[in-house]
């Protein structure tokens, strides 16, 4: 079950980057189209800029990382740790390039896991979805 929530969390991106092309590139609906690309850079801005720097937040897989103890989230860390020995779990490969970003080892990266840019992204494309068809939105 680890793995196959680790591999819905990550067809996101999929999804994301499918319904970006399928607007991008769709020739009906030009005010559909237009409304859902800004929004959806709007969303990356604001949302994914602007707020995320406002409420700067490391997220739980980070917790002792950052100096937190007792880490509450221990457990659940661990539990992924001992699913990656059976399968891969993508999010602890993901983790590690975000800290070592962070730290300085590899070319800075942003970690914000408030406000959730995966949330906001997922709602346009059922947004968008529902507007193109009501049968794509369900």
């Amino acid at each position: 079950m680890v793995f196959l929530t680790n591999v819905a969390y990550n067809v996101w991106s999929f999804l994301m980057w499918g319904f970006l092309t399928a607007f991008a590139f769709s020739t009906a609906r030009s005010e559909l189209r237009t409304r859902y690309l800004l929004s959806y850079f709007l969303t990356w801005i604001v949302v994914g800029n602007c707020l995320a720097l406002a409420f700067s937040s490391a997220g739980p897989c980070f917790y002792s990382a950052i100096g937190l103890l007792p880490d509450p989230y221990q457990p659940l860390m661990d539990s992924l740790r001992k699913a990656d020995t059976v399968y891969p779990i993508f999010a602890l490969t993901t983790q590690d390039m975000l800290w070592d970003g962070y730290i300085g080892e590899r070319n800075p990266l942003g970690i914000s896991a408030m406000p959730s840019i995966h949330n906001a992204t997922a709602i346009l494309m059922a947004l968008g979805a529902w507007r193109f068809g009501r049968a794509i939105g369900r």
